[in-house]
């Protein structure tokens, strides 16, 4: 398994929940605060969003590039890439 460390990315942005924005690149998300994170998989070409719950001080997964605002109830989200 592999961990997650500051040193593996050159940039962070801030995650506004959104139906509508996408991240390019696709992000890493990390949740500073627990809940629900309604994301679309960078690898998939449908645009299926994926529902995952992630504690705080957790990631998701995947790659994402959106985080939806439905569903979504994670908070503190930061992208990494």
């Amino acid at each position: 398994m592999r961990t997650l460390t500051s040193d593996m990315y050159d940039n962070a942005i801030a995650i506004t929940k959104s139906d509508t924005d996408v991240y390019e690149p696709p992000v890493v998300v990390y949740v500073g605060g627990a809940g629900v994170v309604n994301a679309v998989p960078a690898g998939d070409p449908a645009g299926a969003a994926v529902a995952v719950t992630v504690p705080a001080g957790g990631y998701v997964p995947f790659r994402c590039k959106q985080v939806m605002s439905t569903s979504t109830t994670a908070t503190l989200m930061v992208g990494l890439s």
